[in-house]
């Protein structure tokens, strides 16, 4: 399971959707998608099915070449998840909820404005191309 999340609306916060949308479009067997404005509560059933998700997000960098992928692991019990969260809640969550989370990483996309608007500047485009075609995942 692929989760690209982040607002279109507020520039380079949308380039974990447009990647989620790029690999979607290469109709990978065996692989859903789930593209959010925000991470929310009743994403862990989804998540919960899967056997490995990928979560796919913007941070803030100035240069190409940035692009982390990291493994995630879920939070500490007492974590609470509100109406949004982040990817270790969704997956203490998921595991709480439905007695099971799957293996799950990071993959952060340089960014620079978070502006009300939907471009991308040449840093962000140039993490959401290597996100796109060096993962390890597809």
């Amino acid at each position: 399971m692929i989760i690209g999340y982040g607002n279109l609306l507020r520039g380079e916060d949308g380039v974990g959707p447009r990647v989620a949308e790029v690999v979607s479009g290469w109709r990978l067997p065996a692989v859903s998608m789930l593209i959010v404005h925000q991470l929310a509560p009743e994403q862990a059933e989804p998540l919960a099915a899967a056997n490995l998700a990928i979560f796919v997000d913007a941070g803030v960098a100035r240069s190409c070449g940035t692009t982390r992928e990291r493994p995630l692991e879920p939070a500490g019990v007492g974590t609470a998840i509100g109406h949004t969260g982040d990817p270790p809640s969704l997956l203490t969550l998921a595991r709480i909820a439905f007695g099971r989370h799957p293996r799950a990483w990071s993959i952060t996309i340089p960014a620079m404005n978070f502006a009300m608007s939907e471009g991308l500047s040449p840093t962000a485009e140039c993490g959401m191309d290597e996100a796109s075609s060096t993962s390890r995942f597809w």
